[in-house]
């Protein structure tokens, strides 16, 4: 039987993944590594330095990776909050 991490809600998550799912499980193991919030923090600082770069006196090429970055920003912060559902439950 798969032991059940600590902080895993009794109930299921997205009516999906019930808490003893393996997949929900390893969320949960990611949530609570120092790594996964280090690598949060800096996605938070660095999309923080990307929005304060963006300005009027900005040239067309920093502008442009500046879009680039922000999607990549954008798609860690939606991998996060997807961890962070699963793992927690809705």
């Amino acid at each position: 039987k798969t032991e059940q991490a600590t902080s895993i809600t009794p109930n299921s998550s997205l009516f999906l993944f019930k808490p003893s799912n393996r997949f929900r499980i390893k969320c949960v193991q990611m949530l609570e590594t120092k790594w996964f919030n280090r690598l949060v923090i800096f996605l938070i600082l660095a999309s923080s330095l990307g929005l304060a770069l963006e300005g009027p006196d900005a040239t067309p090429e920093l502008l442009q990776v500046l879009s680039v970055l922000n999607i990549v920003f954008s798609c860690g912060f939606v991998l996060e909050i997807a961890v962070q559902v699963v793992a927690k439950g809705l």
